[in-house]
């Protein structure tokens, strides 16, 4: 995978999706993850080369073990949060 931008990675947290579940709330609950911080998402649009890792033995801090992996440019990744 080229290096060219900044390393990214998108995943579901399983806990905003059982508590959603639950409440019958709808928080986003994708979450893009890079240096600059975490932002959640209900959709996520990407292009280029990212890849779906599963990383059993060496999760995420967060505790992801299934996620996607790229290097956001500005131009390949769009994050909408519906109302």
């Amino acid at each position: 995978m080229k290096k060219n931008g900044i390393l990214t990675r998108v995943h579901v947290n399983q806990h905003i999706v059982k508590q959603n579940t639950r409440s019958g709330s709808n928080y986003p609950c994708i979450t893009v993850k890079n240096s600059k911080g975490n932002t959640y998402y209900h959709k996520v649009f990407l292009s280029g080369n990212w890849e779906l890792k599963q990383e059993m033995d060496n999760p995420l801090s967060c505790g992801a073990r299934v996620y996607l992996e790229g290097y956001y440019n500005g131009n390949n990744l769009t994050g909408v949060m519906l109302g």
